[in-house]
């Protein structure tokens, strides 16, 4: 009777083994081995080269000095992962709707060729509007300096950050980039007032000696 109990215990895990093997075969290689789209970078992508993380306080710095400067950080990040549509999220849809930001970014992308290692921090310009203790409206304008390991460049940013009569504006609602020394040519023939950067009140620019990149 033993014997006729190892011989069916045996028999039955053989049976069991026959039944994996009925299973689609490389069933498993191709679960494993399926490429993930959504986590596909770009080839030229600097992922891998953070900005160095200021740490700044909200207590020290303030809330709008930091608010700010984060969400510059963020955008240089963005640049630098060079995740196009990450990037173009972060503009207000008002900007969206009326700008060629996917143009406009690969023009950036072009621009800035290496990565950002580091930036300066800046104080915002703020404006705000308060309604019965309220604020109803509120923005930053910065300016800061970036700097690759060869270049530095020089970014304006008007940022909305809340709008309670129109949540198309919240975002970024333009930014401008200029390298060094386009930067230094414009400060040695034009008054800081008539910078070509003060006509942009909408989208993405770059800066060249001849004007906007197109």
């Amino acid at each position: 009777m033993k014997k006729v109990f190892v011989f069916m215990l045996v028999l039955l895990l053989f049976s069991g083994c026959s039944i994996n093997e009925d299973t689609t075969p490389g069933e498993s290689e191709t679960i494993a081995t399926e490429p993930t789209i959504a986590t596909e970078k770009p080839s030229d992508s600097f992922e891998n080269v953070a900005i160095i993380n200021h740490k700044m306080s909200r207590f020290f710095a303030g809330y709008d000095h930091y608010d700010a400067n984060k969400a510059v950080e963020k955008i240089l990040n963005l640049i630098n992962q060079r995740d196009k549509n990450a990037l173009i999220a972060e503009f207000s849809q008002g900007t969206k709707n009326c700008e060629d930001l996917d143009r406009q970014v690969e023009v950036l992308f072009d621009y800035i060729n290496e990565p950002i290692v580091d930036y300066t921090e800046a104080e915002p310009g703020v404006a705000e509007d308060v309604s019965y203790g309220e604020t109803v409206r509120k923005s930053f304008r910065i300016s800061i300096e970036a700097y690759t390991d060869s270049m530095k460049y020089y970014f304006d940013f008007e940022i909305v950050q809340i709008d309670k009569a129109n949540e198309n504006n919240v975002g970024i609602n333009s930014m401008c980039v200029f390298a060094e020394e386009v930067n230094q040519y414009y400060l040695d023939n034009y008054d800081v007032n008539d910078f070509p950067s003060r006509e942009v009140t909408s989208g993405l620019v770059c800066f060249s000696k001849d004007g906007i990149i197109n």
